[in-house]
């Protein structure tokens, strides 16, 4: 159309290569399914709480989630600790919870690190996670091997989310540096934003008057507050070598990406789940089986910390 034509910065005539058949154009939506009918409702719900909307299940939504969905995030808050069962907003985690713009799974990791005195670690981790963490590092065909070997030296046999918190502090060390970031192999860009999203978390915590502190090389004290967010993204090794998660009983993959892709630990958490020819998490984190029953006992039973 003349409308695209002027988009493409074309004035003459020229060729359009189509990506799909006219047949699989047919077929397309009109419009865009809206966000909050693609994605959790859990953030939108706890807003919507804070904003003293108790009956969420009839709230005037411009596109109406289903009532499952709706259920679905009523029943993570719960988990989460940021309601209680008759639907309010509980009056410390949950209020301090939809006070940071953040996923409730991460805000609850966050807040959780204070007990653990590693609040500095979880304020990185969290930014990286809510600046994408997906594009951390920078994918070059051209210099594959150069890439691989960049990255080896960042990666922690604890996870993924330890590997982005040794790039960030490497990143930090180098100040700031973009020509870093391109020697590295990893997104200046995403880093830059995660900058940012640290900044303004921490003085939401200064509000909150939570103190940061670091907890230095014990990386355990980091897992078991990651634990304490995600552990509803928990998963145990099965014989197979899959995964099955907890609380879904879905069966899993550690992704191709992962740093544990090949160690596979007994239990982990992970951050999501992607669907491709197969169902696998991002962002996997080694935990002790153990540490389900002690760190989150009103959720787990003691069978599942065998």
């Amino acid at each position: 159309s003349a409308l695209d034509m002027g988009r493409a910065g074309r004035v003459s005539k020229g060729v359009c290569y189509r990506l799909f058949t006219e047949q699989t154009f047919q077929t397309l939506r009109e419009t865009r399914v809206p966000e909050v009918l693609r994605t959790g409702l859990s953030s939108v719900v706890l807003q919507l709480k804070a904003l003293g909307i108790d009956d969420v299940a009839h709230f005037d939504f411009m596109s109406k989630p289903k009532t499952e969905a709706i259920i679905r995030a009523l029943e993570k808050l719960v988990a989460l600790g940021a309601i209680d069962r008759k639907g309010r907003l509980t009056a410390n985690l949950g209020e301090s919870m939809a006070l940071l713009p953040l996923e409730p799974t991460y805000a609850k990791a966050l807040l959780s690190s204070s007990t653990y005195n590693c609040s500095d670690e979880m304020l990185t981790i969290v930014s990286l996670l809510s600046a994408d963490s997906g594009s951390i590092f920078v994918h070059s065909l051209n210099q594959r091997a150069q890439a691989t070997l960049r990255r080896m030296e960042f990666m922690a046999p604890e996870g993924d989310l330890i590997t982005y918190l040794n790039v960030y502090k490497a990143f930090k060390k180098a100040g700031e540096s973009k020509a870093w970031c391109s020697k590295s192999f990893v997104n200046f860009r995403c880093l830059r934003h995660a900058v940012k999203v640290r900044q303004q978390l921490r003085r939401l915590l200064n509000r909150l008057k939570i103190n940061v502190r670091s907890c230095g090389d014990d990386l355990t004290l980091v897992r078991k507050a990651l634990l304490s967010g995600f552990f509803l993204n928990a998963a145990r090794r099965q014989p197979n070598g899959e995964y099955r998660a907890l609380t879904t009983g879905q069966e899993v993959r550690i992704h191709p990406s992962s740093v544990l892709s090949k160690k596979k630990p007994d239990c982990l958490i992970f951050n999501e789940i992607v669907l491709t020819s197969q169902k696998y998490i991002r962002d996997v984190t080694a935990i002790e089986p153990r540490w389900l029953a002690e760190v989150v006992p009103r959720y787990f039973g003691g069978s599942l910390s065998k």
